[in-house]
């Protein structure tokens, strides 16, 4: 949920963007969802970490997200991206509350030794989702496929041959991409 949120441009674009990379991951595992209105929803269950729907305006309703997902098995969850949802006649509860942050985007850097790359090649993936993860209870979370789809994963660069036993990622970012 993400509280005291009205729909500016910026936050439409950071909630689309969202809905975008939550897609991407689940139609990685073969769960993808569609946009339908006001919502972004898979009707199968989603990996771990990721919602089953994204709300992507404030004027999104109970009717247009409850019945686009699972609510037969245990687990299913919504991100209401603007707090407007009520959704505790269908059994769902608050697990935490957050807000979306912006910063005006400064003129970039130049380039410098030992920045940032991105991650190519599968062994890769797995270095960077271990060091991701830091337990490595989300194994297999982050799938080949996300490297495709225009899923850009970032990680330090290092000289010589980048696998996860020469160089292991001690630090990693995101990008995608998508809508927004």
């Amino acid at each position: 949920m993400i509280t005291d949120s009205p729909a500016t441009p910026h936050l439409t674009a950071a909630v689309r963007n969202n809905a975008a990379w939550c897609d991407a991951v689940c139609r990685s595992h073969g769960t993808g969802g569609t946009v339908e209105g006001d919502v972004w929803a898979s009707a199968l269950r989603t990996p771990p970490l990721y919602p089953d729907a994204v709300t992507l305006s404030p004027t999104a309703t109970p009717d247009d997200v409850l019945p686009r997902i699972d609510l037969s098995s245990p687990g299913a969850s919504v991100k209401d991206s603007f707090g407007t949802l009520d959704l505790s006649e269908a059994g769902f509860a608050v697990l935490f509350e957050a807000r979306w942050i912006h910063r005006v985007a400064a003129e970039p850097a130049p380039p410098r030794a030992g920045g940032w790359e991105p991650v190519v090649g599968a062994e890769r993936l797995r270095a960077w989702e271990a060091a991701w993860s830091g337990d490595g209870e989300s194994e297999g979370l982050f799938r080949p496929a996300l490297l495709d789809d225009g899923a850009v994963f970032l990680a330090p660069t290092a000289t010589g041959p980048l696998t996860a036993a020469t160089h292991p990622v001690t630090a990693g970012a995101i990008a995608c991409p998508g809508a927004g």
